[in-house]
């Protein structure tokens, strides 16, 4: 799986490729997805960059995600109880939420999915749950000692 991180002047020269004005909160959105591994929710983009853009508000994020859907610059992930998460990925994958610390994780999928004959599919969402290597790796541990 590719990890990306984008930078301010990455951000703009990004945002302009795909015919979108770079505003600096546009961007700062961009960068804080690109840069997050977490798959934030709009609620954690907006606490994160609260303090650094006071006037920024939660709409205004919604419809800067909306924006960059529309461009194919992120993707929602539905994380059943989680709501919705977003992610600079937009290459084929699956996610994986660990049951006992709740983040979610890009998972490589080996699955070829074949095409229908008689129906032409656009997207496909593969979310797993199960337990991280980290939390597997601390029951473990804690199980010996």
């Amino acid at each position: 799986m590719k990890e990306t991180h984008v930078t301010m002047g990455d951000s703009a020269a990004f945002l302009r490729e795909r015919g979108i004005k770079p505003s600096y909160t546009r961007r700062r959105i961009l960068e804080c997805i690109a840069n997050c591994a977490s798959h934030p929710t709009v609620e954690m983009i907006f606490q994160e960059l609260h303090d650094e853009l006071p006037t920024l508000s939660k709409t205004t994020v919604y419809n800067v995600l909306k924006l960059f859907e529309e461009h194919d610059i992120v993707q929602s992930v539905v994380m059943d109880d989680q709501g919705i998460r977003y992610e600079f990925n937009t290459e084929f994958h699956g996610h994986m939420k660990c049951i006992k610390c709740k983040q979610v994780f890009d998972i490589d999928l080996d699955v070829k999915v074949l095409e229908s004959k008689e129906h032409e599919i656009l997207t496909t969402k593969v979310v797993l749950t199960g337990i991280c290597f980290d939390c597997r790796f601390t029951n473990n541990k804690s199980k010996t000692n």
